[in-house]
């Protein structure tokens, strides 16, 4: 367990406090030395959990940071690639947490680390860990779209 951690059971389910913070965290990797996830505040002895992001919020709040900061997307790619390929990287361990991760934590800053793998997976259309001006503008409208549908 990381040091300063205390279990706690939810609901007949563990998680870990770090009583300093109030910050509750999801053992996600059970043991095995990865990070845990926040996933809540500790108030009053009970847990208000964070409400998972969706993909159409977040493609939402990536607009409203857009129109806020007067930046185009191209902009923001420009500022944010590394290695100036034109592309921001998107897969584990690839840089992720520089480029688009970067972007997506900008935008939406209390996303978990399994949240930005979920969407930057969701914006590489084809796998390669890379994602272009265009993918993430894709991957936008086909969020919306699928909202729209239900």
């Amino acid at each position: 367990m990381p040091r300063g951690l205390q279990e706690v059971s939810v609901a007949g389910r563990p998680y870990l406090l770090d009583r300093g913070t109030g910050r509750v965290f999801r053992d996600v990797a059970g043991g095995t030395g990865a990070e845990p996830e926040p996933c809540g505040q500790w108030v009053g002895n009970r847990v208000v959990f964070t409400p998972a992001v969706t993909e159409a919020e977040l493609y939402s709040a990536l607009a409203t940071y857009l129109e806020r900061t007067g930046l185009a997307l191209e902009d923001v790619f420009a500022v944010l690639d590394a290695d100036l390929d034109g592309c921001l990287r998107a897969g584990p361990g690839s840089g992720g947490a520089r480029e688009l991760g970067r972007l997506f934590l900008d935008v939406v800053p209390h996303l978990t680390p399994s949240q930005l793998q979920l969407f930057s997976a969701l914006a590489d259309f084809d796998g390669d860990g890379h994602v272009s001006v265009e993918d993430l503008q894709l991957a936008g409208r086909e969020s919306f779209e699928q909202l729209a549908s239900f």
